[in-house]
């Protein structure tokens, strides 16, 4: 197992499930980059968090997002109609420990202020239902899709951002699956 508590207790918590852990330098050297943004999807960043998965096909997007923390520890990021009676909603929810170091929030306010968009990196899924349609008596319901991303790097950059009202991006690993791709481009077209 890897310890990594010297890059930040949240990603202690995920590291130490891996399967297969990689070498501590590299997931300091990972930690920094995704620490100051990427632009592009990195092999080494997927074969890192790869050895996280199950077996079975997966998607990845690089997604920008603008989270505001709604209530408890889900935060909010986009809303889309899929079609009249269709809807689309995006949530990132945080795992792992709930205590941040607000020295590291500080520190992740302060690189946005200075133009970086630090990137976060969660695994994701697709989570749809129906419900009553606001504002009606009777039985109009809704199809509600909404894209859950599950946070396992990027705690403190997604409460810095949401205190910000600032944009963060994120690599979103999700099962591989037609709706769930409709979902995401819905939400954020193709980036």
């Amino acid at each position: 197992m890897l310890s990594a508590g010297p890059v930040c207790s949240t990603c202690e918590f995920v590291f130490s499930r891996w399967r297969q852990a990689p070498e501590f330098a590299q997931v300091q050297d990972l930690s920094a980059r995704l620490a100051n943004g990427i632009d592009t999807l990195e092999a080494e960043l997927l074969d890192i968090y790869g050895s996280l998965l199950v077996e079975g096909e997966y998607d990845v997007f690089l997604l920008r997002i603008s989270p505001s923390l709604e209530r408890g520890d889900r935060y909010g990021t986009n809303t889309a109609r899929l079609n009249e009676d269709d809807v689309a909603n995006e949530y990132v929810i945080p795992i792992g420990p709930a205590q941040l170091d607000e020295s590291r929030v500080h520190l992740y306010e302060q690189k946005t202020r200075d133009g970086v968009v630090p990137t976060a990196v969660s695994l994701g899924l697709l989570d749809s239902r129906s419900r009553r349609a606001d504002g009606t008596d009777d039985c109009d319901y809704v199809d509600e899709d909404n894209l859950i991303h599950f946070l396992l790097d990027g705690h403190h950059k997604l409460l810095a951002a949401a205190n910000l009202g600032a944009e963060l991006d994120v690599v979103a690993i999700v099962p591989s699956s037609v709706e769930i791709r409709k979902v995401t481009y819905a939400l954020h077209g193709q980036r």
